[in-house]
C-alpha cells in the first residue's frame, strides 16, 4: 500500500488522485506500524512495540486530520496540474491552509506525522539487532521501502505545491478565481490549524 500510493501519486496529473494517492500511503504506513508493534510483541520486544503504538495512533490521528483536509480541498484546487496555476495569487488563504495539509501529510517536521515517521524509522533501524535474522532482514527491507517511499510522496507534493500554488497562472479563468466561499474554507482552514497544533501537542 505504501508503495502503490507513492508510485501512484508521483505518475498521476490528477489533483485529486494524487491526495488520494498521499492519503492512502499514510494508511499503509499506519498498518505496517501496527504490524511491526504486533511482530516485536511476539519477540518479546516491548519496548519496541510500545513505540511502535505510540507512533501508529500519531500517524492514524493526524493523517485523518490532513486528509479530510485534503478531501475539501481537492473540490476547490482543480483536477489537473496541467490547467491549475497560480492559486497562491488568487486564493492566498486556501494556499496556506492546504499547504500545510499537503506537507502534514508527507511527515514534514514540525507536523507530528514526522514525529510518528521518526518513531517508525529509529525503532526499525535499533530493534533489528535484538531479533532474529529473518526478522532483522525484513526490518531493514521495511526502512528502506520506507525511505524511498517517503521521498516520492515528498516529489509528488512539491510538484502540485510548485505547479499549482506557487506556479503562473494557466488560464483566464485561473487569474480570476477567488477565495473559496467560508462554507468551504472554514473547515479547511480549521483542520490545517489542528495540523500544526498536533505537531506540538502528541509528541509531547
Amino acid at each position: 500500500t505504501i508503495i502503490c500510493g507513492s508510485v501512484c501519486a508521483l505518475n498521476e496529473k490528477n489533483i485529486q488522485r494524487i491526495f488520494g494517492n498521499i492519503s492512502l500511503q499514510n494508511l499503509g504506513v499506519a498498518t505496517t506500524m501496527i504490524a511491526g508493534a504486533m511482530a516485536f510483541q511476539a519477540a518479546a520486544i516491548y519496548d519496541a512495540m510500545n513505540v511502535m503504538l505510540f507512533a501508529a495512533f500519531v500517524q492514524i490521528t493526524v493523517s485523518a486530520i490532513a486528509g479530510s483536509g485534503l478531501l475539501l480541498a481537492s473540490d476547490v484546487v482543480g483536477s489537473s496540474l496541467d490547467r491549475s496555476g497560480g492559486l497562491a495569487t488568487t486564493k492566498p488563504k486556501f494556499t496556506i491552509a492546504t499547504i500545510v495539509l499537503l506537507l502534514c501529510s508527507i511527515g514534514f517536521p514540525p507536523f507530528a506525522t514526522f514525529t510518528s515517521a521518526w518513531m517508525f524509522a529509529t525503532t526499525l533501524g535499533t530493534a533489528f539487532s535484538a531479533v532474529s535474522l529473518p526478522l532483522a532482514i525484513i526490518c531493514i527491507t521495511v526502512l528502506v521501502i520506507f525511505d524511498i517511499c517517503a521521498l516520492l510522496s515528498i516529489v509528488s507534493v512539491g510538484r502540485v505545491i510548485i505547479g499549482v500554488f506557487l506556479g503562473s497562472s494557466r488560464s483566464e479563468s485561473d487569474a480570476v478565481v477567488t477565495e473559496p466561499t467560508d462554507s468551504q474554507l472554514t473547515p479547511i482552514v480549521l483542520l490545517a490549524f489542528l495540523a500544526v497544533v498536533s505537531g506540538f501537542v502528541l509528541p509531547q
